[in-house]
């Protein structure tokens, strides 16, 4: 397996420059309107040029504090231009930690789940006429959370995750729904050779499926899931199949993806274990996750080390809306949830 870090350090803003245009300006990091709560796992995309989220859980009470995790059927929208998130119905139960992209229509949510039970369910949001609108997809082959999901030439990829809450493997699967034919189902397609994986970087760009990272799951003496943090790669064609690609510089579990034009993918910050075994001692001296921004080239297989986010977020989705990429919301350390709305401007 190829594995190159190059040492130059560039901003996004000049990345995208070469990956889209010539003439783009350097872009600067800023906030827009925060969420009503703080939360992370949640489904986030976007309809028509409106930010949804839906779902998620937090901590109200901390962790290290005996508090539990809460879920959540909420679903707000931040339309195009406006200053304050839209509440409108909510999901029939509380749930997160599923997948989501966007298509042309809405956010696609897929999969996810609450401390009890996961789910197969997939379904479209569509934000349209000032009002949201639910509209089914094909079930899943079986229950998901806490895996990845791209969408390649309107085929709905989905991979790895958790079949239940006490799942003690990751799932090793590779699902995939062709949104375009009608009546179409799920296909299983062969897994990824790294196997089966939790919250893994999945992005596809330029005529394929890219996985990075994420965690495998293995049981302790007390039959209780833990985390291998992986540092892999790989790429998936629909026609020639898996590769292995370039590893990237660490782990980047349940880090946000975006892609930057037609050749490069950003992965913006990422858990990568250094600090796991030691939540429970630092509690809220944390340092946080990695806040390091790293862009792949599809074409030189390489990695450059991009810029710094104001602030590392997890377990959330980085959001391309023209060319502003939004991270709403997240997991800012073990346990903590933050509502800031980061959003990054090419120009």
């Amino acid at each position: 397996m190829k594995t190159q870090v190059k040492a130059p350090v560039l901003t996004v803003g000049a990345l995208l420059t070469l990956g889209v245009a010539a003439h783009a300006q350097l872009g600067a990091w800023s906030e827009l309107p925060s969420l009503p709560e703080p939360r992370s796992g949640h489904y986030a995309g976007t309809s028509h040029g409106a930010l949804i989220i839906a779902g998620g859980a937090n901590f109200p009470v901390p962790l290290y504090q005996g508090g539990t995790k809460i879920w959540y059927p909420d679903v707000r929208v931040l339309p195009r231009g406006a200053s304050q998130w839209v509440s409108t119905p909510p999901l029939p139960t509380p749930i997160g930690y599923g997948a989501s992209v966007s298509d042309e229509k809405g956010l696609i949510c897929i999969g996810g789940g609450d401390a009890n039970t996961h789910s197969t369910a997939v379904f479209r949001l569509e934000w349209t006429g000032g009002a949201l609108r639910r509209s089914e997809l094909p079930a899943l082959p079986q229950t998901f959370a806490f895996g990845a999901a791209a969408l390649l030439d309107d085929v709905l990829y989905v991979i790895g995750g958790q079949e239940t809450p006490a799942s003690t493997q990751a799932l090793d699967v590779l699902w995939s729904l062709d949104l375009k034919r009608k009546g179409a189902t799920w296909k299983v397609m062969a897994p990824c050779p790294g196997g089966g994986r939790i919250l893994p970087v999945v992005s596809a760009q330029n005529g394929a499926l890219y996985v990075w990272s994420g965690a495998s799951l293995a049981p302790d003496d007390a039959g209780k899931a833990v985390r291998t943090y992986l540092r892999d790669g790989w790429k998936f064609s629909p026609k020639g199949g898996w590769q292995a690609i370039a590893a990237p510089p660490s782990p980047m579990v349940a880090a946000p993806v975006a892609n930057l034009g037609s050749s490069l993918i950003c992965v913006l910050g990422g858990d990568d274990g250094a600090l796991s075994s030691r939540s429970a001692e630092l509690k809220d001296n944390h340092p946080g996750f990695s806040r390091e921004v790293w862009v792949y080239d599809v074409r030189s297989d390489a990695w450059t080390r991009s810029d710094t986010l104001p602030v590392s977020l997890v377990t959330t989705n980085a959001v391309t809306l023209g060319h502003s990429i939004i991270i709403p919301g997240g997991e800012d350390r073990p346990g903590h949830r933050n509502p800031r709305v980061l959003k990054w401007d090419a120009k």
